[in-house]
């Protein structure tokens, strides 16, 4: 179990954005992504993805050579 952490919080932190950005969709004029409201969710989806990929890219490149 301590080893699936990272795909774990991926999963969880991909899952937010994509629910992020279907509330964005939902609640803006037919738009996905607006540059002019990047202070409110776009941020938030940003960092969710980014920290996805970081936590797989960390595991999975990161792992120590004997």
């Amino acid at each position: 179990m301590k080893s699936r952490i990272p795909e774990i919080l991926a999963v969880i932190f991909v899952c937010l954005a994509v629910a992020l950005l279907i509330h964005q969709q939902l609640t803006s004029d037919d738009v996905w992504f607006n540059w002019q409201q990047f202070q409110h969710h776009e941020s938030f989806i940003a960092c969710g993805f980014v920290a996805a990929v970081s936590l797989l890219l960390g595991k999975y490149l990161g792992r120590r050579r004997a």
